[in-house]
């Protein structure tokens, strides 16, 4: 992690706080410290489909003015938010910058945007879960350009995993899953582990996958945080118990 992050609030502390929220009034309080210790103007997720009978857009958690969610509701921008428009087809980061601003319902959007302090710039980030769910996480800063241009990358890597946590408990919170098994460890988080198992360090790892030190021991942190250990080792015996890693291969 960058000089600039390292007196931030303890960012796995704060993804298993989401794991434990027992309400969507404590996942909206994690949402709005993470807002406040990256300085951002705002963070919001949204969720725009889940299969199975549940409504249009059937979860919002913004920070947003409650006048602003309000009038969007009101006037259904769920169907003409460029953005969300935009986040909807791509399983890719969606920059602010890059989506339609010339049209008359963009034009008319985004001055009403700016009217309520939405923020100068966004991104956001498409959530694609294996059960069918789609769902959006949008950050916006009123940094200048070249201070976002500078952060952008830092924000959209570490937003992408707090993104999938929170995704995962509001599901959970609004009974679309009828499951609480927590969220399942993504296909690197696994790797991590199976090659930790196996006597790598993260180094090692990285070289291996291709990846940063740093990125290998975010995924072995938030794969403990998920499986609720304290660490890596107590991870592994979890998966070895669940039959997931096979102890014969690893330690033969």
């Amino acid at each position: 992690m960058s000089a600039e992050f390292r007196e931030l609030p303890d960012f796995d502390h704060s993804l298993c706080r989401i794991t434990a929220a027992a309400s969507f009034d404590d996942l909206s309080s994690v949402v709005a410290e993470m807002r406040s210790a990256y300085g951002l103007a705002h963070i919001v997720y949204h969720a725009v489909h889940i299969p199975g009978g549940a409504p249009a857009n059937p979860i919002l958690i913004p920070t947003y003015s409650p006048e602003w969610v309000e009038r969007y509701k009101a006037r259904d921008y769920f169907r003409i938010d460029p953005v969300v428009l935009a986040g909807r087809k791509s399983s890719l980061p969606v920059d602010w910058s890059d989506v339609d601003r010339e049209s008359k319902d963009a034009r008319d959007f985004f001055k009403q945007a700016d009217r309520f302090e939405v923020g100068r710039h966004g991104v956001t980030l498409p959530i694609r879960a294996a059960a069918g769910e789609r769902a959006l996480l949008t950050i916006t800063s009123n940094k200048s350009a070249k201070d976002w241009q500078r952060v952008r990358g830092t924000y959209i890597r570490e937003f992408q995993t707090f993104a999938s946590y929170l995704h995962d408990r509001a599901c959970i919170l609004s009974g679309y899953r009828s499951t609480d098994d927590g969220p399942a460890l993504s296909p690197r988080e696994l790797q991590c582990l199976e090659l930790m198992a196996h006597g790598f360090v993260p180094k090692r790892t990285a070289e291996h996958l291709g990846i940063t030190d740093d990125a290998v021991r975010m995924y072995l942190r938030s794969a403990c945080c998920k499986l609720k250990c304290a660490t890596s080792h107590q991870a592994i015996a979890k998966l070895i118990h669940r039959e997931i890693i096979d102890p014969k291969f690893i330690y033969n």
